[in-house]
């Protein structure tokens, strides 16, 4: 038990230890896609880059398509840093284009190597997952640098992949409620175009125009 304690505790330190290295770069695979998989995506991802930075809580990640295009995710999502130091390392966002789609981004410690790990939910569908992807990666040389994105799209075509099992983000997001408006009855004097308000038990209409109640 003691072993598997340490075992763990030093998984998450080798995550974390961009906390004093300050940032962590990643050269990953094509994406294992194990919810949503398109199989009739003809330009599928073939490459990712994944950049972090504790100084500045700062994300940057870019997919390569089979075209030669890389797209990137801070294009696509606005992204929010949600990582705790030794605990997890992790964006979340909302689409920009459909802001009911909201995406978790997460680099978890697999071995000697890295994974990096996507989960899109549907808020429109009772906050449902619609699509999940892991990457498998290492880390890169300090002389690479990070790819430039030359094309932006609202969607995510991953590569066709045998499934694995699913794996859930660390404290996965959830979209907020928005709590529906309620109608308030019109104060007297002031004009309602002749409507009927819940609640209002006198069967008079108020006045189109402000003036005085009769």
């Amino acid at each position: 038990m003691l072993k598997s304690k340490l075992l763990a505790a030093t998984a998450a330190l080798t995550i974390c230890v961009s906390a004093n290295a300050a940032t962590i770069e990643l050269q990953c695979e094509a994406p294992r896609t194990l919810v949503g998989e398109d199989v009739n995506d003809t330009n599928p991802v073939t490459a990712t880059a994944v950049g972090y930075s504790w100084d500045d809580h700062a994300w940057r990640v870019f997919h390569q398509l089979r075209s030669g295009a890389i797209v990137s995710r801070q294009s696509q999502y606005g992204m929010t840093d949600t990582s705790k130091a030794g605990v997890k390392t992790q964006w979340q966002g909302r689409l920009l284009r459909q802001p009911w789609l909201f995406m978790t981004g997460e680099i978890k410690k697999s071995g000697d190597d890295f994974e990096y790990h996507e989960w899109m939910f549907d808020s429109k569908q009772g906050n449902r997952l619609v699509m999940q992807s892991i990457n498998r990666c290492t880390r890169r040389a300090p002389a690479e640098r990070l790819p430039s994105p030359t094309a932006q799209l609202p969607t995510q075509p991953y590569a066709q992949t045998v499934p694995l099992p699913v794996t859930k983000p660390t404290e996965p997001y959830h979209a907020p409620q928005t709590p529906a408006p309620t109608q308030q009855p019109p104060a007297p004097g002031t004009a309602s175009h002749g409507r009927r308000w819940p609640g209002v038990r006198s069967s008079r209409r108020w006045p189109r125009t402000p003036g005085p109640v009769p």
